[in-house]
């Protein structure tokens, strides 16, 4: 167990050292605080370090921070915070070279300066520095008195080491509201997939490709659910990535049946090899997947009802879709999703972390022996 009293938040990163990092949020007397701690293989931990605190900070359920390792000691960590009149919130980024023990003085992600929500970050290395992508709500604002719909972008950023802005452009003019992105990056190429957004209110999955030699490639849709919503279901989809292809799990909600789905697409084609629904009719979704290269298989996790309450479950399944064992993971007596969990694997453990509510708020973090997915 991680954390004080009302810790949560978590988010998992990988090291280069078959080391993980977690990182939550935490409160400090009147503040909230960024820890983080690295996981070993063995599935002990370093002590707890401090990475940024605040008392104007934007905290949330859905919309959570992460540390993230994009060169050999150097780590990128955001956070958001309130806009001085509360209109809106910001990015706030920082740089570590020394693996945390000490931090950049923070800088804006966001440089638009209008009053809107900035959020949803996804960060990741690329060339000799780092990238980022988030979804901004600038044209709410910029729009405001236009007929036609103004939504939220998809937008990415490119920076050298010590953080100078190189690039920034739009990835996508209208994608979902507070669906979090994800992004994997195998064989050269950086994948991006999240919850788009059409005029006609049609919210499916679609996947962006970046490679070094092309750039940013035409988008890619996954396998169309036509789910029609008015509204932003808060529930993105996850990805991870291995030396043949990606594998996807989204959730859709198609004429009120809910459904939680995998895909695999091989590398360099626009071919799915699989398509296969995990479960339907009772899942909330809350998606997340690892890729466990010692079994060569996908695990996946997300939430669902069951007699007693809420379940976080996970299960392994093959790129073929397959499915293969299941492990329920927690079993709670709340109703309804209040967090995000997270899996990663770190030697031979799939570790689950997430917030806790039987008795207040807490942040819990579990493993499993990654033979039990077999």
């Amino acid at each position: 167990m991680f954390g004080d009293s009302g810790s949560g938040q978590p988010h998992f990163s990988r090291l280069d050292n078959d080391q993980i990092i977690l990182n939550w949020m935490q409160p400090n007397e009147e503040s909230m605080e960024l820890m983080f701690s690295i996981i070993n293989p063995d599935l002990s931990w370093t002590e707890p370090l401090p990475i940024a605190r605040g008392d104007d900070w934007f905290v949330n359920w859905a919309d959570f921070p992460a540390v993230v390792q994009v060169a050999d000691e150097a780590l990128v960590s955001h956070w958001l915070v309130y806009q001085e009149d509360f209109s809106g919130y910001d990015i706030m980024l920082s740089i570590s070279n020394d693996l945390g023990e000490t931090w950049s003085n923070p800088q804006l992600l966001n440089s638009d300066g209008l009053p809107a929500e900035h959020g949803f970050v996804e960060t990741f290395p690329e060339l000799n520095g780092f990238g980022m992508v988030w979804l901004d709500g600038r044209d709410y604002v910029a729009d405001q008195f236009d007929d036609e719909i103004a939504g939220t972008m998809l937008r990415y950023a490119s920076f050298s080491p010590t953080g100078e802005r190189i690039d920034e452009v739009i990835l996508d003019q209208l994608v979902c509201d507070c669906c979090q992105p994800d992004v994997a990056q195998a064989n050269g190429m950086t994948y991006i997939v999240y919850r788009d957004r059409t005029i006609d209110e049609i919210r499916d999955i679609t996947m962006l490709v970046h490679s070094k030699d092309e750039g940013w490639k035409e988008s890619v849709s996954l396998p169309a659910d036509r789910w029609e919503i008015n509204g932003c279901p808060v529930n993105g989809p996850a990805l991870a990535a291995n030396a043949e292809g990606i594998g996807v799990i989204w959730f859709s909600a198609r004429d009120q049946e809910p459904q939680v789905q995998f895909a695999f697409k091989a590398h360099n084609t626009d071919l799915f090899l699989s398509r296969t629904v995990l479960e339907d009719f009772v899942p909330w979704g809350y998606v997340d997947i690892v890729f466990d290269e010692l079994h060569d298989q996908f695990i996946l996790s997300w939430l669902r009802d069951s007699e007693n309450g809420l379940q976080l479950v996970t299960r392994s399944v093959d790129k073929f879709g397959t499915l293969k064992n299941e492990v329920i993971i927690f079993e709670s007596q709340i109703s309804y999703p209040l967090d995000f969990p997270k899996i990663e694997i770190v030697g031979n453990y799939l570790l689950a972390s997430w917030t806790d509510f039987t008795d207040g708020m807490k942040l819990k973090v579990k493993g499993v022996e990654l033979t039990k997915f077999n």
